[in-house]
């Protein structure tokens, strides 16, 4: 055995050793701290992850402009504060309540909103194309193959007397003969009285309108090859009776210029274009979709 050294220093002198396990350490090591721990951090989670699936609403600067320019609009004056916030809320409800409404199914098998939804896309796709220009050469092919839109009707003025069918029952056609006579001769007549006014200035095929169909068919026959001004026309028959009609002035129909049509030309190509993008865009989406007819009859509309 080796022999104690009575230089070295006496072990029960020596300084205490510590394992690391102060009250700071301990608590740190507490289980139920940890699960304290544990437990505020899934909350935090749960939170943050609720905040993200829940659903936003965001009114725009632009949105906000928008319902100041429609209520001054409606009432001539900005709104006041108290009165945007009530917009506000008012458009925030509706749109809870359309986003409900959707989540609820309640716009499925819905005729009316199936409708409006339909329109709205046709007219966005219209919006896009609303300001669609034609070429000088495109609006005159146009304008050259709806020609028989951009003719002035012919136009007449006379003077009527009238034997009314109904005072004068079979009497009527001669007496309109005999007047005609004595009014050729310069004598004086005697008619009944009329409805519309004796002198009548209106476009030829207008003048169904008035006396009926049969008047003015009769009176274009009297008109192919114009006679003079002051010529007494008839009798001509109508809806109510006969007539002598003494002519003031006609203007045979014409076709116009495009020069002198070109504003209604160009609507009516815009028109016509529109109806076109629409309904090439229907025709694309439709090659998309199989459609079948329950009942086995043919498919309206198939491609």
């Amino acid at each position: 055995m080796r022999p104690l050294d009575h230089d070295s220093p006496d072990v029960s002198q020596r300084a205490p050793t510590h394992s690391g396990r102060g009250p700071a350490v301990r608590l740190l090591r507490d289980p139920l701290l940890h699960f304290l721990a544990a437990g505020g951090i899934l909350f935090a989670l749960y939170a943050y992850l609720e905040r993200q699936a829940q659903p936003v609403i965001v009114i725009t600067e632009s949105e906000l402009r928008r319902m100041s320019m429609l209520w001054e609009a409606q009432w001539r004056r900005a709104p006041s504060p108290a009165e945007l916030e009530d917009l506000i809320n008012l458009r925030i409800r509706e749109e809870i309540l359309f986003r409900e409404s959707v989540a609820a199914g309640l716009d499925q098998n819905d005729a009316v909103v199936r409708r409006r939804l339909a329109q709205k896309l046709e007219t966005s796709i219209a919006d896009m194309k609303a300001m669609a220009q034609p070429t000088d050469e495109e609006l005159a092919a146009y304008f050259s193959s709806h020609r028989e839109r951009y003719r002035k009707l012919a136009e007449v003025s006379f003077e009527h007397r009238y034997f009314s069918a109904e005072l004068r029952g079979d009497s009527a056609y001669a007496d309109a003969v005999e007047a005609k006579r004595m009014l050729e001769s310069g004598g004086e007549i005697e008619e009944d009285p009329f409805h519309e006014s004796q002198q009548i200035s209106s476009p030829v095929q207008r003048l169904g309108l008035r006396f009926g169909q049969v008047f003015e068919d009769d009176l274009q026959v009297l008109l192919e090859e114009p006679p003079a001004v002051g010529t007494v026309l008839g009798p001509v028959l109508s809806a109510y009776g006969y007539h002598l009609v003494e002519l003031l002035a006609y203007q045979p129909a014409r076709q116009l210029d495009l020069v002198d049509v070109r504003v209604s030309v160009l609507g009516h190509w815009r028109r016509d274009h529109l109806a076109s993008v629409k309904e090439d865009h229907y025709l694309k989406v439709r090659q998309g979709y199989r459609v079948e007819v329950q009942d086995g009859r043919p498919i309206p509309g198939k491609p």
